[in-house]
Protein backbone atom coordinates (compact mmCIF):
# COMPACT_ATOMS: atom_id res chain seq x y z
CA UNK A 1 0.00 0.00 0.00
CA UNK A 2 2.69 2.11 1.01
CA UNK A 3 4.04 1.92 -2.93
CA UNK A 4 0.85 2.91 -4.41
CA UNK A 5 0.98 5.94 -2.12
CA UNK A 6 4.28 6.74 -3.17
CA UNK A 7 3.38 6.22 -6.88
CA UNK A 8 0.34 8.76 -6.78
CA UNK A 9 2.39 11.24 -4.89
CA UNK A 10 -0.36 11.50 -1.88
CA UNK A 11 0.76 12.50 1.04
CA UNK A 12 0.02 9.99 4.60
CA UNK A 13 -2.14 13.05 5.87
CA UNK A 14 -4.41 12.80 2.44
CA UNK A 15 -4.58 9.35 2.65
CA UNK A 16 -6.18 9.49 6.22
CA UNK A 17 -8.38 12.74 5.68
CA UNK A 18 -10.09 11.55 2.45
CA UNK A 19 -11.57 8.12 1.03
CA UNK A 20 -10.37 7.13 -2.18
CA UNK A 21 -11.09 4.68 -4.87
CA UNK A 22 -8.99 4.09 -8.23
CA UNK A 23 -11.07 1.96 -11.03
CA UNK A 24 -9.97 0.97 -13.92
CA UNK A 25 -11.56 2.48 -17.45
CA UNK A 26 -14.14 0.08 -16.85
CA UNK A 27 -15.17 0.78 -13.32
CA UNK A 28 -13.39 -2.29 -11.92
CA UNK A 29 -12.35 -1.15 -8.00
CA UNK A 30 -8.22 -1.89 -8.17
CA UNK A 31 -7.80 -0.13 -5.09
CA UNK A 32 -9.40 1.51 -2.00
CA UNK A 33 -7.27 3.15 1.02
CA UNK A 34 -7.97 2.70 4.81
CA UNK A 35 -10.54 5.27 5.31
CA UNK A 36 -12.78 3.99 2.06
CA UNK A 37 -12.79 0.28 4.34
CA UNK A 38 -13.16 1.84 7.60
CA UNK A 39 -16.59 3.90 6.46
CA UNK A 40 -17.90 1.57 4.25
CA UNK A 41 -17.12 -1.52 6.65
CA UNK A 42 -16.32 -3.64 3.62
CA UNK A 43 -12.69 -5.40 3.18
CA UNK A 44 -10.09 -4.89 0.65
CA UNK A 45 -10.82 -8.35 -1.11
CA UNK A 46 -14.64 -7.43 -1.06
CA UNK A 47 -14.05 -4.41 -2.65
CA UNK A 48 -11.33 -5.39 -5.50
CA UNK A 49 -12.40 -6.45 -8.37
CA UNK A 50 -15.74 -5.06 -8.13
CA UNK A 51 -18.05 -1.85 -8.78
CA UNK A 52 -19.41 0.68 -7.22
CA UNK A 53 -22.40 -1.46 -7.38
CA UNK A 54 -21.15 -2.99 -3.92
CA UNK A 55 -22.37 0.09 -2.27
CA UNK A 56 -24.93 1.40 -4.27
CA UNK A 57 -27.51 2.76 -1.44
CA UNK A 58 -30.71 2.85 -3.96
CA UNK A 59 -31.47 6.26 -3.37
CA UNK A 60 -30.29 7.31 -6.61
CA UNK A 61 -31.60 6.65 -10.28
CA UNK A 62 -30.26 4.92 -13.13
CA UNK A 63 -30.26 8.59 -14.95
CA UNK A 64 -28.19 9.84 -12.42
CA UNK A 65 -25.16 7.40 -12.55
CA UNK A 66 -25.47 7.55 -16.69
CA UNK A 67 -25.22 11.24 -16.18
CA UNK A 68 -21.91 10.41 -13.54
CA UNK A 69 -20.13 8.16 -16.86
CA UNK A 70 -20.98 10.27 -19.22
CA UNK A 71 -19.20 13.24 -17.78
CA UNK A 72 -15.92 11.48 -16.63
CA UNK A 73 -15.80 9.09 -19.63
CA UNK A 74 -15.75 12.04 -22.25
CA UNK A 75 -12.04 13.14 -19.67
CA UNK A 76 -14.03 15.60 -17.27
CA UNK A 77 -14.07 16.15 -13.73
CA UNK A 78 -17.89 15.47 -11.89
CA UNK A 79 -18.51 16.75 -8.47
CA UNK A 80 -21.68 15.96 -6.07
CA UNK A 81 -23.37 14.17 -3.29
CA UNK A 82 -23.56 10.50 -3.52
CA UNK A 83 -25.41 8.76 -0.68
CA UNK A 84 -23.96 5.10 -0.77
CA UNK A 85 -25.00 2.22 1.88
CA UNK A 86 -22.58 0.26 4.18
CA UNK A 87 -22.00 -3.09 4.85
CA UNK A 88 -24.67 -3.31 8.05
CA UNK A 89 -26.99 -1.00 5.40
CA UNK A 90 -26.75 1.78 7.23
CA UNK A 91 -26.75 5.02 4.78
CA UNK A 92 -24.18 7.44 4.68
CA UNK A 93 -23.21 10.60 2.70
CA UNK A 94 -20.03 11.40 1.12
CA UNK A 95 -19.35 14.58 -1.42
CA UNK A 96 -17.45 13.32 -4.59
CA UNK A 97 -14.63 14.29 -7.09
CA UNK A 98 -14.12 12.25 -9.65
CA UNK A 99 -11.07 12.59 -12.05
CA UNK A 100 -10.12 10.84 -14.89
CA UNK A 101 -6.89 10.04 -15.51
CA UNK A 102 -5.35 10.55 -18.93
CA UNK A 103 -1.69 8.28 -20.37
CA UNK A 104 0.37 10.28 -23.05
CA UNK A 105 -1.81 9.10 -25.62
CA UNK A 106 -4.88 10.97 -24.22
CA UNK A 107 -6.68 8.22 -23.54
CA UNK A 108 -8.52 6.91 -19.98
CA UNK A 109 -6.45 4.76 -18.03
CA UNK A 110 -8.24 5.00 -14.84
CA UNK A 111 -10.67 7.17 -12.52
CA UNK A 112 -9.78 8.21 -9.11
CA UNK A 113 -12.20 9.25 -6.88
CA UNK A 114 -12.06 11.17 -3.91
CA UNK A 115 -14.45 11.65 -1.00
CA UNK A 116 -15.07 13.30 2.58
CA UNK A 117 -17.74 12.08 5.00
CA UNK A 118 -20.52 14.60 4.83
CA UNK A 119 -23.26 12.42 6.79
CA UNK A 120 -23.68 14.61 9.88
CA UNK A 121 -23.90 17.84 7.37
CA UNK A 122 -26.66 16.17 5.09
CA UNK A 123 -28.58 15.03 8.32
CA UNK A 124 -28.29 18.33 9.96
CA UNK A 125 -29.60 20.13 6.67
CA UNK A 126 -32.44 17.19 6.37
CA UNK A 127 -33.75 17.60 10.21
CA UNK A 128 -33.36 21.70 9.39
CA UNK A 129 -36.25 20.95 6.28
CA UNK A 130 -37.83 18.57 8.51
CA UNK A 131 -38.32 20.43 11.02
CA UNK A 132 -39.38 23.25 9.01
CA UNK A 133 -41.85 21.06 7.34
CA UNK A 134 -42.93 19.38 10.68
CA UNK A 135 -44.03 22.73 12.11
CA UNK A 136 -45.67 23.71 8.61
CA UNK A 137 -47.83 20.30 9.02
CA UNK A 138 -48.69 20.46 12.62
CA UNK A 139 -49.59 24.01 12.38
CA UNK A 140 -52.15 23.20 9.19
CA UNK A 141 -53.50 20.31 11.84
CA UNK A 142 -53.82 23.09 14.69
CA UNK A 143 -55.58 25.25 11.85
CA UNK A 144 -58.27 22.61 10.80
CA UNK A 145 -58.91 21.93 14.61
CA UNK A 146 -59.25 25.61 15.47
CA UNK A 147 -61.80 25.45 12.38
CA UNK A 148 -63.86 22.56 13.84
CA UNK A 149 -63.41 20.47 10.40
CA UNK A 150 -63.54 17.48 9.96
CA UNK A 151 -60.82 14.83 11.79
CA UNK A 152 -60.67 13.27 8.56
CA UNK A 153 -59.15 16.11 7.24
CA UNK A 154 -56.38 15.67 9.84
CA UNK A 155 -56.00 12.14 8.81
CA UNK A 156 -55.05 13.88 5.01
CA UNK A 157 -52.59 15.75 6.95
CA UNK A 158 -50.84 13.13 8.86
CA UNK A 159 -50.48 10.70 5.85
CA UNK A 160 -48.95 13.60 4.25
CA UNK A 161 -46.21 13.39 6.91
CA UNK A 162 -46.18 9.87 6.98
CA UNK A 163 -45.03 9.59 3.19
CA UNK A 164 -42.66 11.95 3.88
CA UNK A 165 -40.78 11.74 6.54
CA UNK A 166 -41.57 7.51 6.78
CA UNK A 167 -42.17 6.20 3.27
CA UNK A 168 -41.67 2.44 4.63
CA UNK A 169 -44.06 2.99 7.73
CA UNK A 170 -47.88 3.42 8.03
CA UNK A 171 -50.48 3.99 10.96
CA UNK A 172 -53.95 3.37 11.87
CA UNK A 173 -56.20 5.07 14.05
CA UNK A 174 -58.27 3.57 16.51
CA UNK A 175 -61.29 5.34 18.51
CA UNK A 176 -63.56 4.08 21.85
CA UNK A 177 -67.03 2.76 20.14
CA UNK A 178 -69.19 4.79 22.54
CA UNK A 179 -71.72 1.07 22.44
CA UNK A 180 -69.78 -1.22 23.47
CA UNK A 181 -66.46 0.76 24.56
CA UNK A 182 -64.44 -1.39 22.10
CA UNK A 183 -61.69 0.47 19.39
CA UNK A 184 -62.68 0.54 16.20
CA UNK A 185 -60.60 1.39 13.18
CA UNK A 186 -61.37 4.69 11.81
CA UNK A 187 -58.56 5.60 9.43
CA UNK A 188 -55.58 3.49 8.07
CA UNK A 189 -52.49 4.53 6.17
CA UNK A 190 -51.06 1.03 3.86
CA UNK A 191 -52.31 -1.84 6.27
CA UNK A 192 -55.63 -2.00 8.21
CA UNK A 193 -55.99 -3.92 11.08
CA UNK A 194 -57.52 -4.36 13.98
CA UNK A 195 -56.34 -3.25 17.40
CA UNK A 196 -57.28 -6.96 18.56
CA UNK A 197 -55.65 -8.97 16.05
CA UNK A 198 -52.13 -6.70 16.33
CA UNK A 199 -52.56 -7.14 19.89
CA UNK A 200 -52.51 -10.97 19.36
CA UNK A 201 -49.63 -10.45 17.77
CA UNK A 202 -47.33 -8.39 20.20
CA UNK A 203 -46.76 -9.00 23.79
CA UNK A 204 -47.87 -6.23 26.08
CA UNK A 205 -46.49 -6.00 29.34
CA UNK A 206 -48.66 -7.29 32.48
CA UNK A 207 -51.28 -9.31 30.27
CA UNK A 208 -53.65 -9.49 33.18
CA UNK A 209 -54.74 -5.51 32.43
CA UNK A 210 -56.91 -4.53 29.70
CA UNK A 211 -55.64 -2.78 27.11
CA UNK A 212 -57.02 0.73 28.07
CA UNK A 213 -55.50 0.47 32.19
CA UNK A 214 -52.14 -0.24 30.56
CA UNK A 215 -52.39 2.83 28.06
CA UNK A 216 -53.35 4.79 30.74
CA UNK A 217 -49.98 4.17 32.24
CA UNK A 218 -47.95 5.20 29.94
CA UNK A 219 -47.47 7.48 26.89
CA UNK A 220 -46.57 4.81 24.33
CA UNK A 221 -45.20 1.07 23.98
CA UNK A 222 -42.82 0.39 21.23
CA UNK A 223 -42.14 -3.19 19.94
CA UNK A 224 -39.08 -3.95 18.06
CA UNK A 225 -37.92 -6.83 16.09
CA UNK A 226 -41.27 -8.38 16.23
CA UNK A 227 -41.22 -9.57 12.53
CA UNK A 228 -45.10 -9.63 12.37
CA UNK A 229 -46.33 -10.97 8.88
CA UNK A 230 -49.70 -9.26 8.31
CA UNK A 231 -50.84 -11.91 5.97
CA UNK A 232 -50.98 -14.48 8.98
CA UNK A 233 -54.30 -11.88 9.94
CA UNK A 234 -57.82 -12.77 8.45
CA UNK A 235 -59.74 -10.30 6.58
CA UNK A 236 -57.01 -7.59 6.68
CA UNK A 237 -56.16 -5.27 3.50
CA UNK A 238 -52.72 -4.69 3.26
CA UNK A 239 -50.60 -2.37 0.64
CA UNK A 240 -47.36 -3.42 1.40
CA UNK A 241 -46.36 -7.12 1.03
CA UNK A 242 -43.62 -6.83 3.29
CA UNK A 243 -43.21 -7.59 7.14
CA UNK A 244 -43.61 -5.62 10.16
CA UNK A 245 -40.70 -5.35 11.79
CA UNK A 246 -41.96 -2.64 14.41
CA UNK A 247 -44.81 -1.31 16.33
CA UNK A 248 -45.23 1.79 18.12
CA UNK A 249 -48.59 2.13 20.32
CA UNK A 250 -49.48 5.55 21.12
CA UNK A 251 -53.05 6.30 23.25
CA UNK A 252 -55.34 9.41 22.11
CA UNK A 253 -55.63 10.64 25.69
CA UNK A 254 -58.01 14.17 27.03
CA UNK A 255 -57.83 14.32 30.95
CA UNK A 256 -55.73 11.36 31.13
CA UNK A 257 -58.99 9.34 29.59
CA UNK A 258 -58.24 7.37 26.36
CA UNK A 259 -60.58 8.24 23.56
CA UNK A 260 -58.51 6.21 20.85
CA UNK A 261 -55.05 4.76 19.78
CA UNK A 262 -52.63 5.68 17.29
CA UNK A 263 -50.64 2.36 15.68
CA UNK A 264 -47.62 3.23 14.22
CA UNK A 265 -45.83 0.21 12.04
CA UNK A 266 -42.67 -0.26 10.18
CA UNK A 267 -41.45 -2.42 7.08
CA UNK A 268 -38.05 -1.18 8.12
CA UNK A 269 -35.87 -2.03 10.90
CA UNK A 270 -35.25 0.87 13.25
CA UNK A 271 -32.11 0.02 14.38
CA UNK A 272 -30.61 3.33 12.77
CA UNK A 273 -32.85 5.94 13.93
CA UNK A 274 -33.38 7.71 16.30
CA UNK A 275 -36.53 6.38 18.26
CA UNK A 276 -36.81 8.85 21.07
CA UNK A 277 -37.06 11.62 18.64
CA UNK A 278 -39.29 9.71 16.10
CA UNK A 279 -41.80 9.44 19.28
CA UNK A 280 -41.06 12.85 20.46
CA UNK A 281 -43.22 13.84 16.62
CA UNK A 282 -45.26 11.02 17.14
CA UNK A 283 -46.74 12.59 20.78
CA UNK A 284 -47.64 16.05 18.87
CA UNK A 285 -49.34 13.70 16.26
CA UNK A 286 -51.77 11.87 18.67
CA UNK A 287 -52.23 15.22 20.85
CA UNK A 288 -53.73 17.15 18.44
CA UNK A 289 -55.74 13.66 17.67
CA UNK A 290 -56.90 13.94 20.98
CA UNK A 291 -57.91 17.46 20.88
CA UNK A 292 -59.90 17.04 17.61
CA UNK A 293 -61.96 13.76 19.65
CA UNK A 294 -62.41 15.85 22.36
CA UNK A 295 -63.92 18.85 20.18
CA UNK A 296 -66.36 15.84 18.32
CA UNK A 297 -67.21 14.73 21.63
CA UNK A 298 -68.21 17.85 23.09
CA UNK A 299 -70.15 18.71 19.95
CA UNK A 300 -72.08 15.18 20.12
CA UNK A 301 -72.76 15.64 23.73
CA UNK A 302 -73.87 19.72 22.95
CA UNK A 303 -76.20 18.13 20.30
CA UNK A 304 -77.65 15.26 23.12
CA UNK A 305 -78.35 17.73 25.64
CA UNK A 306 -80.11 20.18 23.76
CA UNK A 307 -81.88 17.83 22.12
CA UNK A 308 -83.16 16.70 25.94
CA UNK A 309 -83.54 20.09 26.66
CA UNK A 310 -86.20 20.83 23.43
CA UNK A 311 -87.76 17.62 23.93
CA UNK A 312 -88.26 18.54 27.52
CA UNK A 313 -89.63 21.86 26.72
CA UNK A 314 -91.83 20.71 23.83
CA UNK A 315 -93.49 18.28 26.44
CA UNK A 316 -93.67 20.33 28.79
CA UNK A 317 -95.61 22.79 26.50
CA UNK A 318 -97.99 20.59 25.61
CA UNK A 319 -98.64 19.30 28.72
CA UNK A 320 -99.74 23.01 30.01
CA UNK A 321 -101.36 23.53 26.78
CA UNK A 322 -103.18 20.15 27.28
CA UNK A 323 -104.13 20.71 30.98
CA UNK A 324 -105.80 24.43 30.09
CA UNK A 325 -108.16 23.21 27.72
CA UNK A 326 -109.01 19.33 28.28
CA UNK A 327 -111.26 19.76 31.22
CA UNK A 328 -113.67 22.65 29.56
CA UNK A 329 -113.76 20.72 26.36
CA UNK A 330 -114.70 17.73 28.08
CA UNK A 331 -117.33 20.19 29.96
CA UNK A 332 -118.68 20.81 25.96
CA UNK A 333 -118.03 17.58 24.82
CA UNK A 334 -120.43 16.25 27.94
CA UNK A 335 -122.96 18.80 26.73
CA UNK A 336 -123.11 17.76 23.51
CA UNK A 337 -123.38 14.32 23.94
CA UNK A 338 -125.95 15.02 26.69
CA UNK A 339 -128.07 16.82 24.41
CA UNK A 340 -127.61 14.11 21.65
CA UNK A 341 -128.83 11.27 23.73
CA UNK A 342 -131.63 13.45 24.82
CA UNK A 343 -133.07 13.71 21.47
CA UNK A 344 -132.49 10.54 21.01
CA UNK A 345 -134.38 9.42 23.98
CA UNK A 346 -137.62 12.15 24.00
CA UNK A 347 -137.97 12.54 20.09
CA UNK A 348 -136.85 8.70 19.15
CA UNK A 349 -140.50 8.37 17.26
CA UNK A 350 -140.13 11.82 16.06
CA UNK A 351 -136.55 11.81 14.22
CA UNK A 352 -136.66 10.93 10.48
CA UNK A 353 -134.04 8.24 9.58
CA UNK A 354 -131.61 10.61 7.93
CA UNK A 355 -131.05 12.49 10.56
CA UNK A 356 -131.21 9.21 13.37
CA UNK A 357 -128.04 8.15 11.11
CA UNK A 358 -126.14 11.56 11.47
CA UNK A 359 -127.17 12.12 15.07
CA UNK A 360 -125.69 8.56 16.09
CA UNK A 361 -122.48 9.94 13.68
CA UNK A 362 -122.29 12.59 16.30
CA UNK A 363 -122.61 10.05 19.22
CA UNK A 364 -119.78 8.24 17.75
CA UNK A 365 -117.61 10.89 17.24
CA UNK A 366 -118.26 12.67 20.70
CA UNK A 367 -117.01 9.66 22.40
CA UNK A 368 -113.65 8.97 20.23
CA UNK A 369 -113.29 12.60 21.06
CA UNK A 370 -114.36 12.00 24.83
CA UNK A 371 -112.20 8.73 24.63
CA UNK A 372 -109.36 11.30 23.46
CA UNK A 373 -109.92 13.94 26.21
CA UNK A 374 -109.68 10.90 28.78
CA UNK A 375 -106.05 10.13 27.07
CA UNK A 376 -104.63 13.64 27.23
CA UNK A 377 -105.89 14.09 31.15
CA UNK A 378 -103.73 11.59 31.90
CA UNK A 379 -101.24 12.60 30.30
CA UNK A 380 -100.62 15.53 31.40
CA UNK A 381 -101.56 14.78 34.98
CA UNK A 382 -98.37 13.52 37.46
CA UNK A 383 -100.21 10.79 38.88
CA UNK A 384 -98.58 9.06 41.11
CA UNK A 385 -98.43 4.98 39.71
CA UNK A 386 -99.18 2.20 42.01
CA UNK A 387 -95.53 0.58 41.35
CA UNK A 388 -95.06 -3.31 42.62
CA UNK A 389 -92.38 -5.64 41.61
CA UNK A 390 -94.23 -8.19 38.72
CA UNK A 391 -92.64 -10.93 37.14
CA UNK A 392 -92.98 -10.23 33.33
CA UNK A 393 -92.99 -13.93 31.98
CA UNK A 394 -96.44 -14.72 32.77
CA UNK A 395 -97.41 -11.00 32.91
CA UNK A 396 -96.63 -11.01 28.79
CA UNK A 397 -98.07 -14.66 28.58
CA UNK A 398 -101.82 -13.62 30.12
CA UNK A 399 -101.00 -10.36 27.80
CA UNK A 400 -100.50 -12.88 24.65
CA UNK A 401 -103.58 -14.68 25.50
CA UNK A 402 -105.83 -12.03 25.70
CA UNK A 403 -104.98 -9.95 22.30
CA UNK A 404 -105.14 -13.56 20.48
CA UNK A 405 -108.84 -13.84 21.21
CA UNK A 406 -109.18 -10.73 19.54
CA UNK A 407 -106.80 -11.06 16.45
CA UNK A 408 -107.22 -14.32 15.32
CA UNK A 409 -105.78 -13.62 12.00
CA UNK A 410 -102.56 -12.87 13.46
CA UNK A 411 -100.36 -15.34 14.92
CA UNK A 412 -98.88 -14.01 18.30
CA UNK A 413 -95.70 -15.86 20.13
CA UNK A 414 -93.35 -15.67 22.86
CA UNK A 415 -89.26 -15.90 22.85
CA UNK A 416 -88.07 -16.51 26.30
CA UNK A 417 -84.46 -16.05 26.99
CA UNK A 418 -84.47 -16.59 30.62
CA UNK A 419 -86.56 -18.19 33.51
CA UNK A 420 -87.48 -15.69 35.48
CA UNK A 421 -87.50 -11.67 35.41
CA UNK A 422 -88.77 -9.17 37.89
CA UNK A 423 -88.70 -5.84 37.74
CA UNK A 424 -90.82 -2.59 39.68
CA UNK A 425 -93.56 -1.05 37.34
CA UNK A 426 -97.27 -0.03 37.79
CA UNK A 427 -98.79 -3.31 36.11
CA UNK A 428 -102.04 -1.68 34.60
CA UNK A 429 -99.78 1.40 33.15
CA UNK A 430 -97.44 -1.12 31.93
CA UNK A 431 -100.17 -3.51 29.95
CA UNK A 432 -101.71 -0.17 28.64
CA UNK A 433 -98.61 0.79 27.23
CA UNK A 434 -97.60 -2.92 25.21
CA UNK A 435 -101.52 -2.64 24.13
CA UNK A 436 -101.01 0.15 22.21
CA UNK A 437 -97.65 -0.94 20.88
CA UNK A 438 -99.67 -4.01 20.11
CA UNK A 439 -102.66 -2.02 18.76
CA UNK A 440 -100.57 0.21 16.05
CA UNK A 441 -98.82 -3.35 14.90
CA UNK A 442 -102.40 -5.00 14.02
CA UNK A 443 -102.77 -1.51 12.26
CA UNK A 444 -100.09 -1.89 10.25
CA UNK A 445 -100.03 -5.39 9.43
CA UNK A 446 -103.78 -5.04 8.91
CA UNK A 447 -103.36 -2.45 5.98
CA UNK A 448 -100.89 -4.76 4.01
CA UNK A 449 -101.23 -7.29 1.44
CA UNK A 450 -103.41 -10.66 3.05
CA UNK A 451 -101.21 -13.23 1.95
CA UNK A 452 -98.26 -11.61 3.23
CA UNK A 453 -97.32 -13.33 6.99
CA UNK A 454 -99.08 -11.88 9.56
CA UNK A 455 -97.28 -12.51 13.01
CA UNK A 456 -96.13 -10.61 15.83
CA UNK A 457 -93.19 -11.51 18.48
CA UNK A 458 -92.29 -10.70 22.23
CA UNK A 459 -89.25 -10.99 23.32
CA UNK A 460 -88.20 -10.81 27.17
CA UNK A 461 -84.80 -11.65 28.19
CA UNK A 462 -82.52 -9.97 30.54
CA UNK A 463 -79.47 -8.02 28.93
CA UNK A 464 -76.01 -6.48 29.74
CA UNK A 465 -75.71 -3.28 28.18
CA UNK A 466 -72.81 -0.97 27.68
CA UNK A 467 -73.87 2.91 26.91
CA UNK A 468 -76.97 2.27 25.13
CA UNK A 469 -79.04 5.39 24.09
CA UNK A 470 -82.55 6.18 24.07
CA UNK A 471 -84.13 7.33 21.27
CA UNK A 472 -86.71 9.47 23.26
CA UNK A 473 -84.65 10.97 26.15
CA UNK A 474 -81.28 10.34 24.26
CA UNK A 475 -79.79 9.33 27.71
CA UNK A 476 -77.17 6.71 27.62
CA UNK A 477 -77.49 3.75 29.75
CA UNK A 478 -75.75 0.52 30.75
CA UNK A 479 -76.01 -1.97 33.58
CA UNK A 480 -78.46 -4.86 33.72
CA UNK A 481 -82.10 -4.69 31.87
CA UNK A 482 -84.94 -6.39 31.05
CA UNK A 483 -85.36 -6.11 27.36
CA UNK A 484 -89.36 -6.30 26.37
CA UNK A 485 -89.08 -6.58 22.39
CA UNK A 486 -92.49 -5.98 20.38
CA UNK A 487 -91.92 -7.81 16.94
CA UNK A 488 -94.25 -7.25 14.10
CA UNK A 489 -94.17 -8.10 10.42
CA UNK A 490 -95.51 -4.53 9.37
CA UNK A 491 -93.47 -3.09 6.61
CA UNK A 492 -89.96 -1.13 7.96
CA UNK A 493 -90.66 2.42 9.60
CA UNK A 494 -88.98 5.50 7.28
CA UNK A 495 -86.06 6.46 8.64
CA UNK A 496 -87.23 10.24 8.21
CA UNK A 497 -90.24 9.34 11.14
CA UNK A 498 -88.19 6.94 13.87
CA UNK A 499 -87.33 9.51 15.69
CA UNK A 500 -90.84 11.42 15.84
CA UNK A 501 -93.10 8.61 16.15
CA UNK A 502 -93.20 8.93 20.32
CA UNK A 503 -94.00 12.22 20.23
CA UNK A 504 -97.38 13.69 20.79
CA UNK A 505 -99.87 13.77 18.29
CA UNK A 506 -97.36 12.47 15.60
CA UNK A 507 -99.28 10.38 13.64
CA UNK A 508 -98.87 8.24 10.00
CA UNK A 509 -102.95 7.47 10.29
CA UNK A 510 -105.68 9.99 9.26
CA UNK A 511 -107.30 12.28 12.29
CA UNK A 512 -110.56 9.60 12.25
CA UNK A 513 -108.04 6.34 12.74
CA UNK A 514 -105.71 7.62 15.04
CA UNK A 515 -104.82 10.61 17.54
CA UNK A 516 -100.97 10.13 17.75
CA UNK A 517 -100.79 9.68 21.57
CA UNK A 518 -100.57 6.17 21.92
CA UNK A 519 -96.45 6.00 21.43
CA UNK A 520 -96.34 9.09 23.33
CA UNK A 521 -98.16 7.60 26.83
CA UNK A 522 -95.86 4.26 26.33
CA UNK A 523 -92.89 6.82 26.22
CA UNK A 524 -94.45 8.14 29.48
CA UNK A 525 -95.11 5.52 31.22
CA UNK A 526 -91.60 3.57 30.35
CA UNK A 527 -89.60 6.46 31.70
CA UNK A 528 -91.35 7.02 35.10
CA UNK A 529 -90.15 3.28 35.84
CA UNK A 530 -86.96 4.37 35.45
CA UNK A 531 -86.28 3.14 31.45
CA UNK A 532 -86.04 3.84 28.13
CA UNK A 533 -87.29 2.79 24.77
CA UNK A 534 -85.26 1.53 21.23
CA UNK A 535 -86.98 1.52 18.16
CA UNK A 536 -85.65 -0.92 15.44
CA UNK A 537 -87.08 0.38 12.36
CA UNK A 538 -86.04 -2.98 10.26
CA UNK A 539 -84.60 -1.02 6.87
CA UNK A 540 -81.50 -3.73 7.48
CA UNK A 541 -82.75 -6.78 6.75
CA UNK A 542 -80.67 -8.38 8.51
CA UNK A 543 -82.63 -6.61 11.72
CA UNK A 544 -86.36 -7.24 12.07
CA UNK A 545 -88.33 -4.32 12.63
CA UNK A 546 -89.17 -3.76 16.59
CA UNK A 547 -89.98 -1.17 19.71
CA UNK A 548 -87.98 -2.28 22.45
CA UNK A 549 -88.48 -1.02 26.16
CA UNK A 550 -85.82 -1.15 28.66
CA UNK A 551 -86.63 -1.60 32.50
CA UNK A 552 -84.18 -1.69 35.63
CA UNK A 553 -84.04 -5.37 36.40
CA UNK A 554 -84.89 -6.20 40.27
CA UNK A 555 -82.78 -8.81 41.55
CA UNK A 556 -84.73 -12.34 42.09
CA UNK A 557 -84.29 -12.84 45.87
CA UNK A 558 -86.90 -9.92 46.35
CA UNK A 559 -90.35 -11.40 47.09
CA UNK A 560 -92.91 -11.43 44.16
CA UNK A 561 -96.30 -12.49 45.60
CA UNK A 562 -99.38 -14.02 43.04
CA UNK A 563 -100.86 -10.15 43.38
CA UNK A 564 -97.65 -8.83 41.47
CA UNK A 565 -98.72 -10.95 38.14
CA UNK A 566 -101.69 -10.24 36.56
Amino acid sequence: MTNIIQEYDLPEVINKHLIIAITCKRGLIKYVNDAFVKLSQYSQNELLGKTHKVINSGLHTDAFFKNIWNEISSGQTWQGEICNRKKNGQLYWVQTTIVPRIDDKGEIKEFISLRTDITPSIELREKIKQQSYIERMLKNILEIIISDNSSKNIFNEVKDIFNTLWPNAGFNIYTKHKETESFDTVASHKLSITLNQLLAKISLPDNGSSIEELLEKTPCYYFENIDFNPYECEEVNIINENNVHSFIIIPIKNNKKVLGVLSIYNFNMLTEIDVEVEIKLLLQIANLFSVKLAQEIAANTRLRVQKQLIQSEKLNTIKNMVRSIAHEFNNSLTSILGYADLICVRHQHEIPKTAATYLNRITQAGESAKHLVLKLIEYSENKKSEERIINVIPFIEELITLQQKDEDAITFSFVIKCIEVNVRVDPVQLYQAVSLIVLNAVDAIKTEDNTSIKKITFGVEKIELIKSECISCSQRFEGEWVKISIIDSAQPIPESIVNKIIDPFFTTKSLSEGSGMGLAIVNKTIHEAGGHIQIISGNDDSVEKSIDLFLPSVPHNLHVTDKDII
